[in-house]
């Protein structure tokens, strides 16, 4: 599944922080599988990107963070990349 976070008034570093929390989040939820002790542990591939006063609008920035969550996909997943 993919799904869009928007915060305000946030800048590269906070928001890479915020996403890093998030991810930590994801991780240390664990689905059982089935009656026996298998589970599965939460994983994601986040991608982020900014809406900058100069220019980049909100179609462009979540077609960079789409990018982004690709690149963190092919860099091994279960991370967060920057556009």
């Amino acid at each position: 599944e993919e799904f869009a976070v928007l915060l305000a008034d946030v800048d590269g570093v906070e928001a890479r922080r915020i996403a890093a929390r998030l991810l930590d989040a994801i991780r240390s939820v664990e689905v059982p599988l089935g009656p026996g002790d298998e589970t599965y542990c939460g994983s994601a591939s986040l991608g982020v990107a900014l809406v900058t006063p100069d220019g980049t609008g909100l179609e462009a920035a979540l077609a960079a963070a789409d990018r982004a969550m690709y690149r963190a996909k092919q860099n091994g997943r279960n991370r967060v990349e920057m556009a």
